[in-house]
């Protein structure tokens, strides 16, 4: 466990760095396949790598900056993710929680925004994920992708479909706090990573939602 507790914190700071300066100025960067798991908080994303023409405004270990682009200042942001070409953004706050599709393409013009109901909802982390569904005719499997969403005091979240942003269900959780914050899709475990403001990480499996164990993150031992 402590190799795998090492990896998690690493992980979750990558995460919450690359949220805190999505804060500041919602950006687009191609990720390294060291940090493809977590291409921003909650999220997972299909980044190819730049080409060689490709600007890139700033590098680091885990990422290449390309792009710079506007964002609505208003916004509470608490979630981001990417997917097929777009950027899907999560906002808080009571009454003004919401989910909105952009296009990176075109100065990220909201395309599409679904606010939470109830209002009085302060809306959290999200993330793109994909669950297998086999069909029964053929019995080919195929990925059907998919937007879940947490909420902060009220231990609700949303999941939704995507590209279309429909509402297929809500479910209840729980958590160390009793809040959400962030949440993050590991494809290869078919598993989320949940935070909640203390140094418990809530692992869920992804297909039904439901906790299968807790892991303690702490710094240096």
């Amino acid at each position: 466990h402590g190799h795998l507790e090492a990896e998690v914190f690493r992980m979750t700071a990558l995460a919450m760095a690359i949220a805190t300066t999505a804060l500041l100025q919602l950006s687009l960067a191609a990720f390294s396949p060291a940090a493809e798991a977590l291409s921003t908080a909650g999220a997972t994303a299909d980044a190819s790598p730049p080409s060689s023409a490709s600007k890139i405004l700033r590098s680091s270990r885990d990422y290449r900056l390309l792009e710079e682009v506007p964002h609505d200042a208003s916004s509470f942001t608490q979630g981001l993710t990417y997917f097929d070409g777009h950027v899907y953004e999560g906002t808080g706050l009571e009454g003004k929680s919401r989910l909105m599709r952009h296009d990176p393409t075109d100065g990220m013009r909201t395309l599409r925004e679904v606010p939470l109901s109830p209002s009085r909802l302060f809306g959290e982390g999200i993330s793109h994920y994909h669950v297998w569904r086999t069909d029964e005719r053929t019995g080919d499997r195929a990925r059907e992708h998919r937007l879940i969403q947490l909420t902060w005091k009220d231990k609700v979240g949303f999941v939704y479909s995507l590209p279309g942003m429909e509402l297929l269900r809500e479910f209840s959780y729980d958590t160390h706090t009793g809040e959400g914050w962030g949440i993050t899709f590991v494809p290869h475990r078919d598993e989320f990573y949940v935070s909640d403001g203390s140094e418990h990480l809530m692992v869920w499996d992804a297909e039904t939602l439901e906790e299968k164990r807790r892991i303690k993150v702490t710094f240096e031992g």
